[in-house]
């Protein structure tokens, strides 16, 4: 958005794109905030109580994750109850990225343009996995103590939103001057499906409390994600949105449509009777081609 911006009109209006973020997300949070505060005394223990003010103090300003840091509060203690509030530290990391991000980026595509930001991007990424593996392996986290601080911490779990800001700075297919031919679309999508992949393995086997997690497995999946997420650029708009809409009836249809009790089951044999079920249920202008109907479902 901050890059049509500068694009369309030369300049970043960062009066606007705050304004824009306020009415985006104030609203919801004030909402959850207040809605907290009055149910929470009515079933957190009074002994817990003492810290809901600062949680909630905390929430409000957008510095959760730094309340809890100071708090001494965990992340991954299975035996205390958490702060209502806990949900609330990832959106604090972002909104504080929201801060500083926009004033950097115009700074720096004034000087180097969207190569020089996706740089930036991708070096402060580093040094936040960095500084996360730095100090991981100076006070022996997790084995030796509880890795918290490091998971609340804005300067150590930033590494994924400076991954997206790169790739939204460096993958642009669709500005490309030359078509890319159908091994190199090909590679692609299979690249993104490996990541898919990786990530569903990730999910089931790996523990929140995994030492890799805390030396440089979070920018991996950070990388993982952010390949999988350039997947759908090989969709147009049209069919992305026509596929998201009609995705539940499409499934329902291939899968029971051709079964009812009491008939013979007609059973899909080719991919093409399949992708025959996905077109009926589209508009005739949006095409759709054997990959991009199956990169969808």
């Amino acid at each position: 958005m901050l890059l049509d911006e500068h694009r369309e009109r030369g300049r970043i209006d960062l009066r606007r794109f705050y304004a824009r973020r306020m009415r985006r997300l104030l609203p919801a949070s004030l909402l959850v905030i207040a809605l907290t505060s009055v149910l929470t005394p009515f079933v957190v223990p009074r002994v817990e109580r003492s810290s809901f003010v600062g949680d909630a103090r905390g929430s409000l300003l957008y510095v959760a994750n730094w309340r809890f840091i100071a708090s001494g509060q965990s992340y991954f203690d299975l035996f205390t109850s958490p702060s209502p509030f806990r949900h609330l530290w990832s959106l604090a990391i972002e909104e504080q990225f929201y801060l500083c991000w926009p004033f950097l980026m115009a700074w720096a595509l004034r000087r180097g343009g969207r190569g020089a930001v996706g740089g930036a991007s991708l070096i402060l990424a580093g040094l936040s996995t960095g500084w996360m593996a730095w100090l991981a392996f100076s006070a022996d986290l997790p084995a030796s103590g509880d890795p918290s601080r490091l998971h609340f911490g804005t300067d150590t779990h930033a590494m994924g939103l400076f991954v997206g800001a790169a790739g939204a700075m460096l993958w642009q297919p669709w500005r490309a001057a030359v078509t890319p031919s159908q091994s190199a679309r090909l590679a692609w999508d299979a690249a993104g499906l490996g990541a898919l992949c990786l990530l569903l393995g990730a999910f089931f086997v790996i523990e929140e409390r995994e030492p890799l997690l805390f030396r440089g497995g979070y920018l991996a999946l950070s990388i993982l994600c952010a390949v999988l997420h350039t997947l759908r650029d090989r969709l147009s708009a049209e069919q992305v949105a026509h596929l998201g809409s009609q995705l539940p009836l499409m499934v329902r249809g291939a899968l029971f449509d051709q079964w009812r009790p009491g008939h013979k089951a007609k059973k899909i044999h080719k991919e093409a009777e399949f992708l025959d079920l996905i077109r009926r249920r589209l508009p005739p202008s949006v095409k759709v081609e054997p990959k991009s109907a199956a990169i969808a479902i």
